[in-house]
């Protein structure tokens, strides 16, 4: 059998191509009004019922109405000046579903002197809809970095109040970063863009995953930018604070094994998303001599000024107790 290209005459060939690519045939005779499609633009639109030709104004129907005076306008220009004819517009298919078009013809006369359009049409919805989703993105981002500066600027401002050294202050506002920078990492691997209470308390409290003094019990309730910001710094400084001066600055050793139990649940009827942070030391804890330093500042003022949530910290003799109450609604996406 011969494999020649010759056993498909170059018009046979040239019917095959925008098929294969998905790509429809249209004609739009303007002295009658009249219009044409071919079977793959009668599948991109709809318009399967037409009679091979119909009236000009049944296709312009289909097309969206806010797009519909561009079109016409865009069809006029490339007449006057005898230019190709581009376009890209959203229609109406017969299962009443809005796509995306990209319509392109050029103007001829016919031998009789009438004037026709002829063009080619092909579905551009997914292509529109990664634009639309980088768009947003795009948006987004510029929104996160604009708020994450701010948070920094602030944080920076506190932080060097608080600090009487370099050290001091290094050590006080590269951990905060660190975690916002984790937060940062742990929603952009998300196809949301979010993260939930559960997710933020993996990446941040990682170091404390197999560790037996350790009970958790934490919804997955996914949050809004706000709200995983302040979460995710107030366990940073929650974590920094048991290590340094709480139950697991205990280090685990036998007969001295602390136990911290953290519990972060949403109770729908009550429209409450509740943070507990509960440490209980087996012996006596010595507590930080500075209660209002740089690190207690930031967990009690973002918690509070953050959608008004309501903190409320208490120290022990043998450990420390915090807790937050925010409306659910406010925190949630």
């Amino acid at each position: 059998m011969s494999n020649s290209f010759n056993a498909l005459s170059e018009e046979e060939w040239y019917e095959i191509a925008p098929q294969a690519a998905g790509i429809g045939r249209w004609m739009w005779n303007i002295t009658r009004n009249e219009c044409s499609l071919d079977n793959v633009a009668r599948s991109i639109t709809g318009l399967w019922e037409k009679k091979d030709v119909f009236p000009a104004k049944d296709y312009f129907e289909t097309i969206h109405p806010a797009d519909q005076s561009l079109v016409k306008k865009l069809i006029a220009s490339a007449k006057e000046h005898g230019t190709l004819y581009e376009a890209q517009y959203r229609i109406r298919n017969a299962k009443r579903e809005t796509i995306w078009v990209d319509g392109r013809g050029k103007f001829i006369r016919s031998e009789n002197g009438e004037v026709i359009l002829v063009g080619v049409l092909l579905d551009i919805s997914d292509l529109m809809a990664a634009r639309e989703h980088n768009e947003l993105l795009a948006h987004e981002m510029a929104h996160r970095v604009k708020n994450s500066l701010s948070l920094i600027s602030g944080m920076f401002r506190m932080a060097l109040r608080s600090a009487s050294t370099i050290e001091e202050l290094e050590q006080a506002f590269l951990g905060r970063i660190q975690a916002l920078g984790s937060l940062n990492d742990l929603t952009l691997r998300s196809a949301t863009r979010s993260a939930t209470a559960s997710q933020i308390a993996k990446e941040i409290l990682a170091s404390l995953d197999n560790d037996a003094r350790v009970i958790s019990d934490i919804d997955s309730f996914v949050l809004n930018g706000s709200a995983a910001q302040t979460l995710c710094l107030c366990l940073n400084e929650l974590l920094t604070n048991a290590v340094k001066y709480g139950a697991l600055s205990e280090n685990g050793e036998a007969g001295k094994s602390g136990t911290l139990r953290i519990e972060m649940k949403v109770d729908k009827a009550r429209n409450e998303f509740k943070l507990l942070w509960d440490e209980t030391a087996s012996q006596k804890i010595t507590p930080p001599s500075k209660t209002t330093g740089f690190g207690m500042r930031v967990l009690m003022k973002m918690t509070r000024s953050t959608y008004k949530g309501n903190p409320n910290l208490q120290w022990k003799s043998r450990g420390m107790t915090f807790e937050c109450v925010w409306k659910a609604s406010d925190m949630g996406l």
